[in-house]
């Protein structure tokens, strides 16, 4: 398994032999397309003599830049894996002297937080590995913590289940090794069969047998007889020494181990926010079409607020891109639109003709939106994307019709329900939110966004599009 630096000096190779393969192929390719455009000018009288030179040419050509593409290609994966493996988070290391560092640990996966610790001072400066045995201890704010012992002839650093007077520590290494310590003896390891004792160098047949006798004191037999060897049981049976010794204690908060595919999956990151909205929209009615649906082309919409309200969920894609989140809409919009068009065709005798358009629909809108999270204070900006798939409801239009004839100084009226309204179709969704944190359970926001792409009515090959602009405010429950 690679460790992180392990990875980096790859990733420096990597980069050495990109910068060689482009570094040779541009310049090849460089001087063969100047000789070439030279030879071009040389050749230009004789036609088939430069045929042949360009397509000998060719083939070189397109082998030099397939290298430049593969070295390019090599260089973003191995330059993308090594970035994917750190995770730094807020911790500190304890040096050999008692003095504590504060910075940035990296929380690697299982086997390398037992082998080395990863730490910078401030987010930009250059890591330094600490090996076990070279610092005392190290750990995570509200995470792991891990000191560095000698545990079968070996330098580890071991996880601590329960960190007091009585202490439980976890190493793993071709299965699970539970060591129990107390602050006035030395470690020992908790396992089935025989136990030495390396202070009194007393042996006893398993660890129940051995903390029996150590804590006779405390009355905690039936507790010890009751415990398993795996890491709940033993955490809750050392936490309940502690407890009855009346000492202070303190069990580190475990996070879960680096996972590729779960930790890149919404359900495994965090926890989820539910909320409500509610706001209002304005429609602008745009249409390009054919002659025959003039009356739509050349209408006039009027843009008022229609009621929206709606539900919402969303979530860290991930933990390792905190700035990218993905959130989950269902809302409710009731829209009534009225459109007016006068128009006329150059003719011997002018007609005018008069249109009046009413059309009210509901509709129900499933959208997913991508964030992306700028933090300020208590404060968060929010621009966002998107895409939306609408269902209309409880449709209706409906058209009157006017022919004002300048020859005969008639007016002929007419109502139609000649169109439409589409059941379903898909919106693109731009905009921008701003979120305050109201208390630790609450948080207000105010969003703005535009939905386009949206064909209200059917008009065959014509287009009939209406853009909307959303503000609406949202509260997490």
């Amino acid at each position: 398994m690679l460790t992180t630096n392990n990875s980096l000096n790859i990733m420096r190779l990597v980069f050495i032999l990109a910068i060689n393969i482009w570094s040779k192929s541009l310049a090849k390719l460089i001087f063969l397309k100047t000789y070439y455009a030279n030879s071009e000018l040389i050749l230009k009288s004789d036609c088939k003599i430069n045929s042949l030179f360009l397509l000998s040419l060719s083939p070189l050509l397109k082998h030099l830049k397939m290298k430049i593409f593969y070295a390019s290609v090599l260089f973003i994966i191995f330059y993308s894996s090594a970035y994917a493996q750190s995770d730094f988070r807020k911790g500190y290391v304890v040096k050999l002297n008692g003095d504590t560092l504060d910075g940035y640990v990296n929380f690697q996966n299982e086997f390398q937080n037992f082998t080395t610790c990863n730490f910078k001072r401030f987010q930009i400066a250059i890591p330094v590995n600490y090996a076990p045995g070279k610092i005392k201890a190290y750990g995570i704010i509200n995470g792991k913590q891990y000191l560095s012992c000698h545990l079968d002839g070996v330098e580890v650093f071991a996880e601590y289940l329960v960190r007091g007077e009585y202490s439980l520590l976890f190493y793993k290494k071709g299965g699970q090794h539970f060591y129990f310590n107390d602050k006035g003896g030395c470690m020992v390891e908790l396992k089935s069969g025989k136990i030495i004792d390396q202070k009194s160098s007393q042996s006893y047949s398993n660890y129940k047998e051995y903390l029996s006798n150590k804590m006779s004191n405390l009355n905690v037999t039936d507790l010890i007889n009751d415990s398993q060897l795996e890491i709940n049981s033993l955490t809750i049976m050392v936490k309940r020494f502690n407890e009855v010794a009346n000492a202070p204690y303190e069990i580190p908060l475990r996070p879960k181990e680096k996972n590729m595919v779960l930790d890149y999956h919404i359900l495994g990151t965090n926890k989820l926010q539910f909320g409500l909205l509610g706001g209002g929209n304005i429609f602008n009615f745009k249409n390009s079409t054919t002659k025959e649906y003039d009356f739509i082309g050349k209408a006039r919409f009027n843009s008022y607020v229609s009621p929206m309200i709606g539900l919402f969920v969303k979530g860290n894609i991930s933990r390792y891109h905190p700035h990218l989140i993905l959130e989950s809409q269902v809302l409710y919009h009731k829209v009534s639109l009225y459109g007016y068009s006068k128009y006329s065709y150059a003719s011997s005798y002018t007609d005018i003709y008069y249109n009046d358009l009413f059309i009210s629909y509901k509709s129900l809108c499933m959208r997913g939106i991508v964030n992306y999270s700028i933090n300020i204070s208590n404060l968060k900006i929010l621009p966002h994307v998107g895409i939306g798939y609408a269902f209309y409801l409880n449709s209706s239009y409906n058209r009157f019709y006017q022919i004002y004839k300048t020859a005969f100084k008639v007016m002929q009226s007419y109502e139609y329900s000649d169109l439409k309204i589409k059941k379903n179709d898909f919106l693109y969704i731009a905009g921008i939110s701003f979120e305050y944190q109201l208390t630790s359970a609450r948080i207000i926001s105010l969003n703005f966004d535009s939905d386009f792409g949206t064909k209200i009515l059917d008009l065959g090959g014509s287009k009939s599009k209406t853009r909307s602009y959303n503000i609406s405010l949202g509260l997490t429950l």
